[in-house]
C-alpha cells in the first residue's frame, strides 16, 4: 500500500445498509468489481471467505439464491462461483431471467455491476431492497461519471453515494471491521475502485 495515499483503506471499505428497521433487505456496496474477480481470488485469499460471508449475510445462515445479474468479469469468474456453490447456495450470472420485482423476489440477493449500454433499472432494485432482497453493487468498472450516475439513484435512496471519480491504487487492501461480511477477513484486492 501506498504510504501517501492512507485514504485507500476508507475507499475500499465496502458501505453496508445497517439499519433492519427501516428496510428488510441489505445492500453491500463494493468499490471495485476486482474484489470478487478470479484475481480478486488470487491475490487475496481472503477474497472467498468474503464472499461465503456476504452470501451467508443475505440468506440468513442457510442456503441461498443469488443471481449475478452481469457479464462483468468480477462477478463471473469461476473462482467466485465455485465459493457459492461450494458454500452450498444456488448461483446464476448473465441477463437471462425478467429484471422485474416478481422476478427478482425469487432470489436472495442480486448481485450487480455497471456496464456500458446496459442500465439496469434502479427504482426496481430500490423496491427489491425495501421487499425484502439483498443487492451486492460492485463499481469501478468504467467511465466513473456515468457509473456513479447508474447506482447514485439507488445508493441515494438508502443514504450512500458514489463519486464521480476513481481511487488510483491496486493491491490487497487491510480490512478492519467487526461486521458480519469481514468476520475471517484481514484484506481484500482492488483495481482503481469508485
Amino acid at each position: 500500500m501506498n504510504a501517501e495515499r492512507p485514504y485507500y483503506l476508507t475507499v475500499l471499505t465496502l458501505a453496508l445498509l445497517l439499519s433492519p428497521t427501516a428496510y428488510a433487505g441489505k445492500i453491500v456496496v463494493a468499490n471495485d468489481e476486482w474484489t470478487l474477480s478470479d484475481a480478486g481470488f488470487s491475490n487475496a485469499p481472503d477474497a472467498a471467505k468474503f464472499a461465503e460471508n456476504v452470501g451467508a449475510w443475505f440468506s440468513g445462515g442457510g442456503a441461498g439464491r443469488f443471481h449475478a445479474y452481469s457479464v462483468n468479469f468480477g462477478l463471473t469468474g469461476q473462482m467466485l462461483r465455485n465459493t457459492m456453490l461450494n458454500a452450498g447456495h444456488e448461483w446464476q450470472t448473465g441477463f437471462g431471467i425478467d429484471f422485474s420485482l416478481p422476478s427478482l423476489l425469487a432470489y436472495d440477493g442480486i448481485f450487480v455491476a455497471w456496464e456500458p449500454g446496459n442500465g439496469i433499472d434502479t427504482d426496481i432494485l430500490i423496491n427489491y431492497v425495501e421487499a425484502g432482497g439483498n443487492a451486492y453493487v460492485a463499481g469501478g468498472t468504467s467511465y466513473a461519471d456515468q457509473e456513479a450516475a447508474q447506482w447514485n439513484p439507488l445508493l441515494n435512496h438508502f443514504g450512500l453515494a458514489f463519486g464521480p471519480d476513481y481511487n488510483t491504487g491496486t493491491g490487497n487492501l487491510a480490512i478492519s471491521s467487526g461486521h458480519p461480511v469481514f468476520e475471517g477477513v484481514s484484506s481484500l484486492y482492488q483495481g482503481n475502485g469508485l
